[in-house]
């Protein structure tokens, strides 16, 4: 006789206390009616549950799980996408998701589980959508938390070849504002108001060359004081006038 899930929950938590359990497994265990029953809130320390081919068709009767992180649901009739939005709403800690053999054939029935920030993986493997050829990558696109479908690893590579290019685009856009920075950066002559700085330049060569006539003149100007000099008679080569000297008239005087 087969077990149902409830009896199974049962057994599990015999003789202990709800909220330390951390593990329980229904596998195989039958559903209610395809509903799940056993399961409370007070299980607030469950961080993994396994109801695997349980026949479960609905999963309201899922109760509020804060720190589960696995849930196998594989081999379930599993279809609807409010079904997933209940445990979005439910398992918020939930990393790894399993909905494999189960009859979801709508894709975008996957995207309630963006709400869950912390999906790093999902198992797809039996159901309808992984019949449908290249639907990782739509996975991954739909769910952009996701790290694995299906054991197959998201792209790092051509994501980080898609970060090189934006940075090498980056680069060439800095270079092309900076040749348009210098191409439009106005010259020292067009700061001049478009004078030629070769005629400025002979400006400073006349200033030069004036340079040198002042100094030119300057010598001219010593030369002439040292033949003013030469040229001032001696006090003692002085006669007056009358043609005789000083002692000459002296000596006429004392002949007298």
């Amino acid at each position: 006789m087969v077990m149902s899930m409830e009896e199974s929950i049962s057994q599990q938590l015999l003789g202990q206390s709800p909220s330390k359990v951390e593990k329980i497994s229904v596998a195989s265990a039958q559903s209610d009616g395809g509903m799940i029953k056993g399961l409370s809130a007070d299980l607030v320390s469950l961080s993994h549950l396994d109801l695997k081919d349980a026949g479960i068709t609905s999963l309201k009767g899922l109760p509020k799980l804060p720190k589960l992180r696995s849930l196998n649901l594989e081999g379930n009739l599993i279809k609807d996408g409010e079904d997933l939005e209940w445990v979005a709403e439910n398992c918020p800690a939930l990393e790894n998701l399993v909905l494999s053999a189960n009859p979801i054939t709508d894709l975008t029935k996957l995207e309630a589980l963006n709400k869950l920030a912390k999906l790093t993986s999902l198992q797809l493997t039996g159901s309808e959508i992984a019949k449908v050829d290249g639907y990782e990558a739509k996975v991954f696109a739909l769910l952009p938390s996701l790290t694995t479908v299906d054991g197959k690893k998201k792209d790092v590579e051509e994501v980080e070849d898609d970060d090189d290019e934006a940075e090498e685009e980056d680069e060439e856009s800095d270079d092309d504002a900076e040749s348009d920075g210098e191409e439009g950066n106005p010259g020292l002559q067009a700061l001049l108001g478009g004078e030629d700085l070769s005629d400025d330049d002979e400006d400073f060569g006349g200033e030069e060359g004036g340079s040198d006539d002042d100094e030119e003149d300057d010598d001219d100007d010593d030369e002439d004081e040292e033949t003013g000099d030469d040229a001032t008679p001696k006090k003692a080569d002085v006669q007056p006038e009358g043609g005789k000297g000083i002692k000459r008239k002296a000596e006429d005087d004392d002949a007298e």
